[in-house]
């Protein structure tokens, strides 16, 4: 086994209202060589392809840009399914799609993707897809520029 097997790091990039609970049970747990908070960071999709896994736990959501980065970024994903997640993520296409505030379910979903290479790698394939497909800036704008055009006729 090696090293990165038996000491998984688990990344969290951002803030909120939970992070001094989390910082508690990381002290608690003591967990201080496998979890990093980074905080709130610009331009935080530009770390994105140095990461296996993307995994948006959130309770409540809109659009998650930051599940299309992930998704452009060509990486497995695991998220909830609230707001636009599922819009973006269909489950078990390109991604795994999971039960809001369930960490059970969202480790278990984790690990799955960790242990099969082959399934992480289609989902991220096809999630990359569907981003440029739907998602790209070019898309974006001809996209709006439709619905205007169709307001005004």
């Amino acid at each position: 086994m090696t090293e990165k097997n038996l000491n998984p790091l688990l990344i969290i990039i951002g803030n909120g209202p939970e992070e001094n609970e989390l910082r508690n049970w990381i002290d608690q747990l003591k967990l201080h060589n496998n979890v990093v908070l980074l905080g709130e960071i610009k331009n935080a999709s530009r770390l994105l392809k140095a990461f296996d896994i993307y995994a948006c736990s959130s309770t409540k959501e809109g659009l998650s840009y930051t599940l299309i980065e992930a998704m452009t970024a060509s990486l497995p994903i695991v998220t909830t399914n609230v707001g636009g997640n599922p819009e973006l993520i269909t489950h078990q296409k390109e991604g795994l799609v999971i039960e809001a505030a369930n960490a059970e379910e969202l480790a278990i979903n984790i690990l799955k993707l960790k242990n099969d290479s082959d399934l992480a790698k289609k989902y991220a394939e096809t999630a990359h897809k569907k981003a440029i497909n739907d998602f790209a800036i070019e898309q974006m704008i001809q996209k709006t520029k439709y619905i205007y055009e169709s307001l005004l006729n």
